[in-house]
């Protein structure tokens, strides 16, 4: 049984100008438990389970916790706190529903590498090991009052405590030391010489540790100052101890006695995948994490929140406020045979697919007809055509003009033009470019894309003006002008960067570039005469105005154009641009530098122009912009305003959507003064409540006009204030 719990977190819009994410809470990694709740982990979230009232909820990297990459949590029952640890070195502690920021290994300048690998506790301090050493932590002024630095290359990968004694295991030994003792000095510490110890569990009689050996896990029980293995088990499991019984765990779980007798072996029902992370017992009952499961209970019933299944993602779509996540397998995975796998989210209605195909999947195209009728592209098996989430037809160069390295057919990009064609840009092809007719279920090789002919090719577009383009990273772009019946690759001049990663084009018809040196954009005559643009921007430094380059010497991973016609920028290493519409000014910036993001590393972006919603792909996973943009109409048979009336208690923005694009949007109050005035960003247009002067409008009637210069149409709309 799956129980799939929704939070009405989830069903509230987020406020504009506001972030948000998506962090997988289904791959969980980690667990543990206070007397009356369950605590279970992701890399960037945890969820928490009531054991009586089986009520969920979650907090997450963004916007509660202080940062990403968990790597243990731990609830310490004798200070009531839970303790999470992370890969970048940061601690948070949740203590009396609050979350209490530790940034003690941020600060150390002599610890190059800083990341955290367990914790545990005894009756007065909190123990928290890193892969350099040890940490003591006093739970009642959450201050670090010791710390151990282990010599060399001597790793630590857990930490336990056992009759009075605290014990490390590294890859060098297991190392313990008086519980009453100070931990600074790595000599006070005894070795037993045992090395490559990976993992430590006791109980009320024993400590038990784990070695691999190879393919082989041994467990070990300690004697004193002596050891003698008790189960040696083919394959690599993780282990945990309760009262007298051990049991290992993976891809199932293992019950042996303390003798290492083997009593019993349990999977979880009803999966297709299953690779269990963590486990305890609570409750009487048994509690496991599972990579691809979420939480299970009594190895049966699953509880998922709703989330992405992985935050390993290779491509998202956004597409009339519906997502769909194509995810990119690890190492793990892969072994794990978990490799074609995609997600769709319909307001808030999470589905998950599973594809019997041996390549990730790397981009997707929905039927403008059917939203259920996807065609996918894939990393070396052609393209998929796929109907409410099982495989109807796979494409490749037998049965298709598609073609890449004998059978290996890559896809890059996928899109669907006017006239319900799907154009595919494949990698190492003939022919690059090819059409595919869902109404005649024919076939449309594009001969002018033979110039591009087995070059590794990125993401396409369809332009304005009856143009293709396509960009080849450092080979340029490939232009195919279909009005001439001409097709070309080059690399813009004056060149910039080393590679072009991505391209787009806005309303204007510029093509922007995304390259390894800032941004640029092209505006075309023709295929024969392009003018390279480098926008500048102004910079103020120690009270001296210049203009630089856009984003110069800096890895510009993606862009795209909003409803406004403002540009996002994503980059490898410096974090998230906003600038206006030709790029001479920057409109906002976001990155861990400035404490507005937790990770510089985004690589796509993908735009819901109906909603405003901005998705980007990161490192860690992937995050999403409320932006005060959205689709603009035709005419003003759309506008709304929310919220209406405005009630005293509100202190968010104002919403007039349903504009055309770049409409004049004046306020004035009901005797006819002008209150406000502002242009809309595609069809949206935000009102703070304040009037030209900045001060906070008062209680009345207040008239909304909207004009469209081009079109003189016009509209007027009542706004009710109340104080």
């Amino acid at each position: 049984m799956t129980l799939l719990l929704f939070c009405s977190l989830l069903l509230k819009a987020q406020k504009l100008n506001t972030w948000g994410e998506l962090f997988s809470s289904i791959r969980l990694k980690h667990i543990t438990a206070s007397n009356s709740t369950i605590y279970a982990a992701s890399d960037n979230t945890i969820i928490t389970y009531q054991l009586t009232s089986q009520e969920i909820n979650r907090l997450s990297a963004l916007n509660q916790l202080s940062d990403h990459s968990i790597t243990a949590i731990l609830y310490s029952k004798p200070f009531e706190t839970l303790t999470i640890i992370y890969k970048t070195g940061n601690i948070d502690v949740l203590k009396n529903n609050q979350i209490y920021n530790i940034p003690y290994l941020l600060e150390q300048t002599n610890i190059p590498d800083k990341r955290l690998t367990a914790i545990t506790n005894d009756n007065n301090f909190i123990y928290i090991s890193g892969v350099w050493g040890v940490l003591k932590l006093n739970p009642q002024n959450l201050e670090i009052v010791e710390h151990c630095i282990f010599p060399g290359n001597d790793q630590v990968n857990d930490l336990a405590f056992f009759d009075n004694k605290i014990y490390a295991a590294t890859t060098n030994g297991l190392y313990y030391i008086a519980n009453n003792q100070d931990i600074s000095s790595f000599s006070d510490w005894s070795e037993l010489n045992i090395s490559d110890v990976e993992q430590l569990q006791t109980n009320q009689q024993n400590l038990y540790f784990l070695t691999y050996d190879g393919n082989q896990t041994n467990i070990y029980k300690l004697q004193g100052n002596s050891f003698n293995q008790i189960i040696s088990q083919t394959g690599k499991y993780r282990f945990y101890v309760s009262d007298n019984r051990i049991y290992l765990y993976a891809h199932e779980i293992m019950e042996f006695d303390t003798t290492g007798t083997l009593l019993s072996s349990h999977s979880i029902a009803n999966t297709a995948f299953s690779f269990i992370t963590d486990m305890l017992i609570a409750n009487n009952q048994t509690f496991c994490t599972d990579l691809y499961n979420g939480l299970i209970i009594d190895f049966s019933q699953k509880i998922q929140y709703p989330s992405p299944l992985s935050d390993n993602i290779s491509f998202v779509q956004a597409y009339n406020n519906d997502i769909y996540i194509l995810y990119k397998p690890t190492a793990l995975d892969s072994a794990n045979n978990f490799i074609a796998s995609f997600s769709s989210d319909f307001n808030g209605q999470w589905k998950h697919y599973y594809l019997p195909v041996n390549k990730h999947l790397t981009c997707l195209a929905v039927d403008p007809q059917d939203s259920l009728h996807i065609f996918i592209g894939t990393n070396g098996a052609g393209l998929l055509e796929v109907y409410n989430g099982q495989i109807t037809n796979i494409f490749n160069s037998t049965n298709s003009p598609l073609s890449g390295i004998g059978n290996n057919v890559i896809i890059k990009d996928l899109h669907f033009d006017d006239n319900n064609q799907l154009w595919i840009l494949s990698q190492s092809s003939t022919y690059p470019v090819v059409k595919y007719d869902l109404n005649q279920h024919s076939w449309n090789v594009v001969n002018l894309s033979n110039v591009a002919a087995n070059r590794r090719v990125g993401k396409f577009i369809l332009s304005q003006n009856n143009m293709l383009w396509a960009n080849l990273f450092n080979d340029g772009l490939l232009g195919i002008d279909f009005t001439q019946n001409q097709s070309r690759v080059f690399y813009p001049s004056p060149h910039i960067g080393k590679a072009i990663n991505s391209i787009n084009e806005d309303k204007d018809g510029l093509l922007w570039l995304a390259t390894t040196d800032g941004v640029a954009y092209l505006e075309i005559d023709d295929l024969q005469n392009t003018t390279l643009v480098r926008p500048k921007v102004q910079i103020t430094l120690n009270d001296t105005t210049i203009y630089a380059y856009l984003l110069d010497n800096i890895n510009v991973t993606d862009i795209a154009t909003d409803a406004g016609n403002r540009k996002w920028v994503v980059t490898d290493g410096a974090g998230i641009f906003f600038i206006n519409d030709d790029g001479t000014q920057q409109l906002g910036a976001f990155s861990r530098f400035n404490h507005k993001l937790i990770t510089n590393y985004v690589y796509k972006i993908s735009i819901d122009s109906a909603t405003g919603k901005v998705y980007f792909i990161t490192d860690i996973g992937l995050i999403k912009y409320q932006s005060d943009g959205s689709q603009s109409y035709n005419d003003f048979n759309h506008v709304i305003v929310y919220p209406n009336p405005v009630k005293p208690d509100f202190s968010d923005l104002v919403v007039i959507k349903g504009l055309m694009y770049n409409s004049l949007v004046k306020i004035t109050d009901i005797e006819g003064n002008l209150v406000y005035e502002t242009r809309s960003h595609g069809g949206t247009a935000t009102w703070n409540l304040t009037n030209l002067n900045g001060q906070k409008v008062r209680s009345g009637v207040y008239l909304i006009f909207c004009y469209n210069e081009s079109t003189q149409q016009k509209t007027v709309k009542k706004l009710l204030v109340i104080r």
